[in-house]
């Protein structure tokens, strides 16, 4: 599977769609405000709302797949080092504008985040503010931003990564599966909100295969016949499968006792999820999914907040689909301000000048 740039964009977009039905409706907020759940049980709701966590594996996977690709295209040119700089900049770059922001609207709202979460401690901000928080297991303002963390380390395990998969192939996938089998269940980084980072690495995994098959693809110009419709329907059956199989297994009474089973079968679906929407070619889909994902790194910081901090007017209409349209719109309007502001103070220019200094050696 090859993905364009704009493919990788409108697969973000289509994500952070089910990022924030994710967050809405967990059983905690639609408890509180009694969310409608329309024609179905409140059960099923809480378990379509749980599904949407493939979304972090679809995030892991376009992340891996276009890290994958700008390694191989650019490792005769330069270092590791410079390699991993100039994608970890541009991840906290995003991060480091809206910290502030977060921090301001907390106070303003009449909140004490230095002493209330970070108790009084200013190394505990420093390591927020770093996206460092979950890796120790300190305070943050969110447990959503363990992502940050999480992506920082993905940046020094990719290489390894690529080399293994290079050398194995496609038996990088069951090796793995058989590995994590004698890893105890405690061992791995590990919070409530992000679970064991183990369980990104099989969808890594697969990125990696699809960036490197897609390169070996098109160095050998091998040309295939597509027959994209019959493709994305097996894909679309394959991804409900696997998350039917995910549901079933990750239950207590589960016949086979893997805990790790669960992971993979996420990750496949995750796999599904990117082949089908990358493959739509509708072009006013394709442009607003694509608007999406160039938005959804802010509204995956931001989004959680409107919910935390104003949950009453989010879940005013007590609708299923009107709340999560009320957060995607004032997500994705926050967003648009945002980019907006970062553009009239020239952050941008900042951030690229600082990308492109010489300070970290070349080959």
């Amino acid at each position: 599977m090859i993905l364009s740039k704009n493919q990788s964009l409108q697969v973000k977009g289509a994500a952070v769609m089910l990022l924030l039905f994710h967050h809405l409706f967990s059983a905690s907020w639609v408890n509180t405000y009694n969310v409608d759940s329309l024609i179905f049980p409140r059960e099923t709701l809480l378990d379509v709302a749980y599904a949407g966590r493939v979304c972090v594996w679809v995030f892991a996977f376009i992340s891996a797949y276009g890290i994958t690709v700008l390694f191989m295209q650019k490792e005769q040119d330069v270092s590791l080092l410079r390699f991993t700089y100039k994608r970890w900049l541009p991840l906290m770059s995003a991060f480091w504008f809206i910290y502030p922001l977060v921090f301001i609207l907390y106070v303003i709202l009449g909140r004490t985040p230095f002493s209330s979460i970070y108790q009084n401690n200013f190394l505990f901000v420093l390591a927020d503010f770093f996206g460092l928080s979950n890796l120790f297991g300190l305070p943050t303002l969110t447990g959503v931003w363990w992502y940050i963390c999480f992506a920082q380390l993905s940046l020094i395990v990719l290489p390894v990564l690529i080399c293994i998969c290079r050398k194995i192939e496609w038996l990088a996938l069951p090796f793995f599966f058989l590995l994590v089998q004698y890893v105890p269940q405690d061992v791995g980084i590990a919070s409530r909100p992000s679970g064991n980072y183990l369980q990104y690495v099989p969808v890594m995994i697969i990125a990696v295969l699809c960036a490197v098959q897609g390169q070996k693809r098109a160095s050998e110009n091998t040309e295939r016949s597509e027959r994209t419709l019959v493709k994305v329907i097996v894909a679309l059956v394959l991804f409900f499968a696997f998350s039917v199989l995910r549901y079933f297994t990750a239950q207590s009474d589960f016949a086979y006792k893997s805990f790790r089973l669960p992971w993979f079968l996420f990750s496949l679906a995750a796999w599904m999820f990117v082949y089908c929407v990358s493959r739509i070619s509708a072009k006013g889909v394709v442009r607003v999914l694509a608007f999406f994902g160039k938005h959804s790194g802010n509204m995956f910081f931001i989004h959680i907040f409107f919910v935390v901090l104003a949950g009453e007017y989010v879940y005013i209409s007590g609708n299923v689909f009107l709340t999560w349209l009320t957060l995607f719109a004032v997500s994705l309007l926050t967003s648009v301000l945002i980019e907006g502001a970062k553009h009239l103070l020239r952050y941008d220019r900042l951030v690229a000048f600082l990308k492109n200094k010489q300070g970290v050696s070349t080959k």
